[in-house]
């Protein structure tokens, strides 16, 4: 039997864009390109932009030409520069393998999660240490972002977040029977395959396999009930579920969570094919103005 899977490969495109900002801009490097902005005056604090499952740019677009909007826009580039004018220092990073104009993927189907950790947190160590440290992760980079130090985190905004697990996310996106079959299959074919074996272009098998091994997300935050949690879900994600959105507050019934849906919000909380920086930027600020002295 022929299995007619790449959609599924594509299912999650859980991107995580970065952004290009306001003054007195700083380049440095470690194992990995990042850049820190900052804003006109004092900063607030700084928020680590976390990306998602595909191979983004500094910008926060895939540099490769294509018909995704995430080939189109610089979601990162501009939400860094709508936080920057609101106060907010801000760092984003390109993943490894990834330049500003090319993915080098004989580089890129090496990135499995102990290496995309290796990178986030020599990325988290190098930020300023004497101001509020915030994490911002999108869609995949929220599994991600509770592998981090969270006990450094003054606060964690999670847009598009997975609450459980990605093969929950996986199976949600099929509709039909036959289509249900088929990721299943895939699934289960999943293990076998070897780990730098590329699904579409957002990561490698190795990379799923480790995600799906991993406990309901959810759980890596329970020993943190002090840390404030902003959940933001766009009511017409069509790649995470905003039914995950619920379960945050369900299971960390203890915890500072403030949950944020938008009804008519894609999953980058945008309308139609737009990111709306701006309008995110602002949720965001709203929401740290009221918990960052706390």
């Amino acid at each position: 039997m022929r299995l007619k899977l790449s959609w599924v490969w594509l299912i999650f495109c859980g991107v995580f864009l970065l952004g290009t900002s306001a003054a007195d801009t700083a380049m440095k490097k470690s194992n990995t390109d990042f850049i820190l902005t900052r804003p006109v005056g004092v900063s607030k604090g700084t928020i680590l932009l976390i990306h998602g499952s595909a191979p983004f740019n500094l910008d926060g677009r895939i540099p490769i030409e294509g018909d995704s909007i995430y080939s189109k826009i610089s979601f990162y580039k501009d939400l860094a520069w709508s936080l920057n004018t609101l106060g907010w220092s801000v760092v984003r990073y390109s993943k490894l393998g990834v330049s500003q104009n090319s993915v080098d993927f004989e580089e890129y189907k090496k990135t499995d999660l102990k290496l995309l950790m290796q990178q986030l947190k020599d990325v988290w160590s190098k930020l300023p240490k004497n101001q509020p440290k915030i994490i911002f992760a999108w869609s995949e980079g929220t599994l991600h972002a509770s592998q981090l130090p969270l006990e450094q985190a003054k606060a964690v905004v999670l847009l598009g977040a997975i609450s459980t697990n990605i093969q929950d996310v996986i199976l949600a996106q099929a509709k039909t029977s036959e289509e249900i079959n088929e990721v299943k299959i895939f699934l289960k074919l999943l293990s076998s395959m070897p780990r730098n074996k590329m699904l579409g272009i957002d990561r490698p098998a190795g990379r799923l396999v480790d995600e799906i091994q991993m406990r309901d997300n959810w759980q890596y935050f329970l020993s943190f009930p002090k840390i404030p949690l902003l959940i933001l879900h766009g009511g017409s994600d069509s790649e995470v579920s905003p039914k995950q959105a619920a379960i945050w507050k369900d299971k960390l019934a203890k915890h500072h969570i403030e949950i944020k849906i938008r009804p008519t919000g894609n999953h980058m909380y945008g309308i139609g094919q737009s990111h709306d920086s701006v309008f995110l930027a602002t949720t965001i600020d709203n929401w740290l103005s009221k918990i960052i002295d706390r």
